[in-house]
């Protein structure tokens, strides 16, 4: 049996990525965000770090994770459904959708397949 590398590993489908879309809340300032990311908990981190101070959600801190979607191994799926919440431009939506996760599971499918939404 043939070795397997570190690369190959990680290229050759041995090593799969699941993506999220994830709706962060911080109650302090009463503002939502919208993202999608590989590492939930490690992305969470990272909007909550207090060494990064020129970001958007730097201004809001601290964050909580209310609501997240797995979408799948493809970012292009999660960043489709990600610029689809964010256009949406409702906070009240937006909120419902946190509060709400079935529903956010329900938008994410019509995204996703816009074709059997208008069935």
């Amino acid at each position: 049996m043939g070795r397997i590398s570190h690369s190959d590993f990680f290229r050759g489908g041995f090593f799969s990525m699941v993506y999220f879309v994830y709706i962060l809340y911080s109650e302090g300032f009463d503002k939502y965000y919208i993202g999608q990311t590989n590492s939930l908990e490690q992305r969470l981190e990272r909007h909550n770090e207090f060494d990064s101070t020129n970001s958007y959600t730097s201004k809001y801190r601290p964050w909580i994770l209310k609501a997240f979607l797995e979408t799948g191994e493809s970012r292009a799926d999660a960043m489709k459904i990600e610029r689809r919440l964010k256009g949406l431009k409702s906070k009240k939506l937006i909120a419902d959708f946190a509060e709400n996760p079935e529903k956010l599971v329900d938008f994410a499918q019509k995204v996703l397949s816009p074709d059997t939404a208008s069935h």
